[in-house]
C-alpha cells in the first residue's frame, strides 16, 4: 500500500470510493490501522463488513448523480479521496453492444468525475487536496498496442478515458494545491478467478 504523509495538527481524513471487496476494503483495513486517521468508506448497498472506530460508512453508487451528491454532503472535510469503484469483464469490443460500452463509460469515468466534482468543496476544505483514481494498464495505448495485457476491450477504452480524466483534473486543479493522479495497484485475484484489479 502506498504511504500518505500525515497532517501535522489533527487527523488525516481518508475517503475511498467502492470498498465491499478487493483493493478498495484491503485499503480502508489498512488505512484504520493509521495513526490518527479517519476513513470514509464507500459501497453501493448499507455494509457491514468495513469496521472500526475510526471507520464511517456511506452508501454511494457511482453511477447516480443524486446518491454521489447524496453521500458527498454527510463530508465536510476530506484530505485525500481514492477512487476505486469500477465495472470491467474480459470482452471484446466487436461483441460489445452500444448500451453496454455506454455503461462501462458510465461507472468507469463519467462515475469518477460526477465523484470528482461532488467531494471537491470537502477536498478544499482540507489540507492535503490529493485525488487518487484506481486505473489500470489496460489502459495504456504503449502497453496495449498490438498486446493482450489484462481485460481489453470497453474496460481498456474506459481506463485509457479515466488516465485522460485524472491528468486533465490535474491540469485544472493544480493551481489550487490539487495533485491528481491515476495509478495500476497491481494484480488481485477476485470473483472471476481472473487476476487482475477489479474493484466493486
Amino acid at each position: 500500500m502506498a504511504s500518505f504523509n500525515h497532517q501535522q495538527n489533527g487527523s488525516m481524513r481518508v475517503a475511498v470510493i467502492g470498498a465491499s471487496r478487493g483493493i478498495g476494503k484491503e485499503l480502508v483495513k489498512q488505512l484504520v490501522e493509521m495513526k490518527d486517521t479517519q476513513v470514509i468508506a464507500s459501497t453501493r448497498s448499507p455494509s457491514t463488513n468495513l469496521d472500526g472506530s475510526n471507520v464511517k460508512l456511506v452508501t454511494l453508487d457511482i453511477t447516480n448523480d443524486a446518491s454521489v451528491t447524496a453521500a458527498a454532503k454527510t463530508i465536510s472535510k476530506l484530505d485525500i479521496l481514492i477512487i476505486n469503484a469500477a465495472m470491467g469483464n474480459n470482452d471484446t469490443l466487436l461483441g460489445t453492444s452500444s448500451d453496454d460500452l455506454v455503461s462501462y463509460l458510465n461507472t468507469n469515468v463519467v462515475g469518477p468525475n460526477r465523484v470528482i466534482k461532488a467531494f471537491l468543496p470537502a477536498l478544499l476544505a482540507g489540507k492535503m487536496r490529493k485525488i487518487i483514481v484506481i486505473s489500470s494498464t489496460s489502459g495504456s495505448n504503449e502497453l496495449q498496442r498490438g498486446k493482450r495485457v489484462g481485460f481489453n476491450g470497453p474496460y481498456s477504452v474506459s481506463k485509457a478515458a479515466l488516465n485522460m480524466l485524472a491528468v486533465q483534473y490535474h491540469n485544472e486543479l493544480q493551481d489550487q494545491g490539487f495533485t491528481v493522479v491515476p495509478i495500476h495497484p497491481g494484480g488481485l485475484q477476485l470473483i472471476w478467478g481472473i487476476s487482475l484489479a477489479r474493484v466493486e
